[in-house]
């Protein structure tokens, strides 16, 4: 079964998907139809290949295949520059501390 974007208007002329914006087609179009190598992982034993930045920086974020320096002071959460860490807001600090905490627990109790 295919998703369908709701509202979507733009249709894939190779595989009939349907998407809510033309950039995300041409995304899917080069990622799932041409291959393209469209936002792949610097990490040299990785190389995994993503659709969107997206999913790359969450990659990043998880598996630690980054060289981010800029840092928050409070929760030491890394961020790839420093217009991120400016929009790194103290709700969404005191999450990532929370998160922290969490996993810490989870692999705790393994």
């Amino acid at each position: 079964m295919r998703k369908v974007a709701e509202g979507g208007k733009h249709r894939c002329n190779q595989c009939r998907s349907i998407f809510r914006w033309p950039s995300d087609l041409k995304y899917h179009i080069a990622f799932s139809h041409n291959g393209e190598q469209l936002n792949v992982c610097p990490e040299a034993t990785c190389g995994q290949n993503f659709q969107f930045p997206f999913q790359l920086v969450n990659h990043q974020r998880t598996f630690g295949h980054h060289d981010w320096q800029i840092v928050c002071t409070v929760c030491n959460k890394l961020f790839g520059s420093q217009r991120f860490l400016s929009r790194h807001t103290q709700l969404a600090c005191n999450r990532y501390k929370q998160e922290q905490q969490e996993q810490g627990q989870d692999s705790a109790n393994m």
